[in-house]
């Protein structure tokens, strides 16, 4: 019997459309919402992530903040969230 197991990075765009005053260029932009993650395959079938960080995208200067994870959670599972600058962390 053999096993086929790898490991890969991952890539999650959420549907959150929103504007808000962009911390590093000061202009009105909307943002979006990802995450990303490591994961497991099993037979190229994914078993479990970690390492998920969440991250916002600005359209004005296409800048990417840390989001922070609370925010980033509800906003995965549907939440109408609203993203705050006190919640972005520049990388």
């Amino acid at each position: 019997m053999f096993f086929i197991l790898g490991m890969t990075n991952g890539r999650q765009d959420f549907d959150y459309r929103d504007t808000i005053i962009c911390p590093s260029c000061g202009r009105l932009g909307g943002c979006r919402v990802f995450m990303t993650y490591m994961q497991v395959l099993l037979f190229f079938i994914p078993c479990f992530r970690w390492n998920k960080a969440y991250y916002v995208e600005m359209s004005c200067c296409k800048r990417v903040f840390k989001l922070n994870p609370r925010i980033g959670i509800i906003i995965q599972h549907g939440g109408k969230e609203r993203i705050r600058q006190e919640d972005l962390m520049p990388l």
